[in-house]
């Protein structure tokens, strides 16, 4: 079913009202893993909207999660509440962001392709929470989330050999510096993956 302008422009408000009355109550009431879980799954399709608002209106995806910043406004969204972490500036939330990015040039990769990991350090090492391209979300193991970012494709079985291919030549995974020397054998197009 494809939404039209109006339908999507009200799924992202009603999205936005329910991610800050979450918000408000996880903040007042002290955050519980349940739902600090639930309101970074939250943050996670946010982001996810808003990314995909930025290719549906013809550009390419942005290289980095900083653009966002111009319509994301509040820097928690960047946060995983599980993490007990506090936003950065929003001048480099690359840097600080508790989110993994998995970036192609345009949004119309296989569907079980992450787009956002929120890996398993957020969750006292438990589990990851995963935004796929095509907007479903996951809760992996911390094995399957290794997996994925050393290999992003790997759980695609619908993807062609094309498809495959092209994959491997353009995305790109945005580890942030505090999770760099966990994921050291990240994915990188052209450079040989280690084990």
């Amino acid at each position: 079913m494809r939404l039209n302008i109006k339908q999507f422009f009200w799924l992202v408000v009603l999205s936005l009202i329910a991610a800050v009355v979450l918000y408000a109550q996880v903040r007042n009431s002290g955050t519980t893993n349940a739902s600090a879980d639930s309101l970074c799954t939250t943050n996670l399709v946010i982001i996810r909207v808003q990314l995909h608002d930025w290719g549906w209106n013809g550009a390419a995806l942005p290289r980095n999660l900083g653009p966002l910043s111009k319509v994301i406004t509040n820097s928690d969204v960047f946060v995983c509440p599980a993490s007990g972490h506090q936003p950065g500036s929003v001048a480099n939330i690359d840097e600080w962001t508790d989110y993994i990015y998995f970036v192609q040039p345009d949004d119309s990769g296989p569907p079980k392709v992450p787009l956002l990991i929120c890996p398993p350090e957020n969750h006292n090492g438990e589990f990851g929470n995963v935004m796929w391209r095509d907007g479903n979300r996951s809760r992996l193991t911390p094995e399957e989330i290794r997996a994925l970012i050393k290999e992003p494709w790997i759980m695609e079985k619908s993807a062609d050999f094309a498809e495959l291919q092209y994959m491997k030549e353009t995305i790109q995974v945005h580890i942030p510096s505090r999770f760099r020397s966990t994921y050291s054998n990240a994915y990188a197009p052209g450079v040989k993956l280690k084990d």
